[in-house]
């Protein structure tokens, strides 16, 4: 399904210099079954990181992948964007279409901005965005057709102030949004962000969500992992994939997270933030879940999210032998 894309900013209704419309291919990420395991050690020994996962990605939402440290969250997000092959097995479909794990093809219809920005210091905004319209559009388009649309982007990102900025001289916040600008040139239906707030101030992370949220209401798929957002960055999710020691523990809506968690017990308190109730994170309210504090809980969550999510009853029986009467995670088949 193809749909036209607006090159638009949503800012104050202002808009910028004008290039003609791009058609924005809509794209539908589904998975299932996904595993990964890697060797350790030895050639004969290996360890499972992901245990059958399920999950679905649509055009329009921005979904936030969180989980505690080790949970398998950039695991994921490698194995969806197509960098890991490698002892991964699985069925991933993009628009009803079976994907090979290495596919080169879905590599041009994607982007993955990885958390560290490997941006050229020397060089000045508009000579660094200059430089990725040669390589990524080669030289059919004429110059003046790349200066629109460099000034285009470059406005709809809040940095047509800084075209003569060198790189080494942004803030952290604008370093980000040049490295999407970077992206942007060549308008790729889907995104993937490996902690994009990483090393922002809150007036920056919001900034950097925000511009994410516009940019997938233009009809665009765009999934990151994120740690610890604050509420106010929580609630601009559309979507929330929650991964606790390998397994999805929640995904669906943000706003139905709570009441989820709530039919099974869990209810989050008054002037507590809500990803800190959904993360699961050592030391910090009801996260403890996530590290065994509640027993076989761990199990119970997440095969209620199978249930709920994927309707796989045959998973679900497999699950009662995989954890313990503590709760623990003993052993993935």
């Amino acid at each position: 399904m193809i749909s036209r894309s607006r090159w638009y900013d949503g800012r104050d209704k202002q808009e910028g210099p004008r290039v003609e419309h791009v058609f924005l291919m809509v794209i539908q990420y589904w998975y299932k079954y996904l595993l990964f395991r890697f060797l350790i050690c030895s050639p004969t020994e290996s360890k499972e990181i992901l245990h059958g996962l399920n999950g679905s990605f649509k055009s329009g939402e921005l979904t936030a992948i969180m989980g505690p440290s080790g949970a398998g969250k950039s695991t994921l997000l490698n194995i969806m964007a197509g960098y890991v092959s490698s002892g991964v097995s699985g069925m991933v479909q993009v628009n009803g279409k079976s994907r090979s794990h290495n596919s080169e093809s879905f590599r041009k219809l994607s982007c993955y901005i990885q958390q560290h920005d490997a941006l050229r210091p020397w060089l000045t905004v508009t000579e660094a965005m200059t430089c990725a319209t040669h390589l990524k559009l080669g030289f059919g388009i004429g110059m003046a057709e790349k200066r629109k649309l460099i000034e285009k982007i470059l406005f709809m990102l809040g940095l047509e102030q800084k075209g003569n900025t060198p790189t080494m001289g942004l803030s952290g916040g604008q370093k980000k949004r040049l490295a999407i600008a970077l992206e942007m040139i060549s308008n790729p239906p889907i995104l993937f962000l490996d902690e994009p707030t990483t090393g922002l101030d809150s007036s920056s992370c919001a900034q950097c969500i925000s511009l994410l949220k516009r940019l997938a209401q233009d009809g665009r798929t765009i999934v990151c992992t994120i740690h610890t957002p604050s509420a106010l960055l929580f609630e601009m999710f559309d979507q929330l994939y929650t991964v606790v020691q390998g397994h999805c523990f929640y995904q669906g809506p943000t706003k139905e997270m709570l009441p989820f968690l709530g039919d099974l017990g869990y209810h989050c308190p008054s002037y507590h933030n809500p990803a800190d109730f959904s993360k699961l994170s050592d030391g910090e309210m009801l996260m403890e879940i996530a590290v065994g504090e509640y027993g076989a809980d761990v199990g119970k969550v997440i095969k209620a999210a199978l249930k709920k999510y994927y309707e796989i009853s045959s998973r679900c029986i497999e699950l009662d032998s995989t954890f313990d009467d503590n709760g623990k995670v003993v052993e993935i088949i």
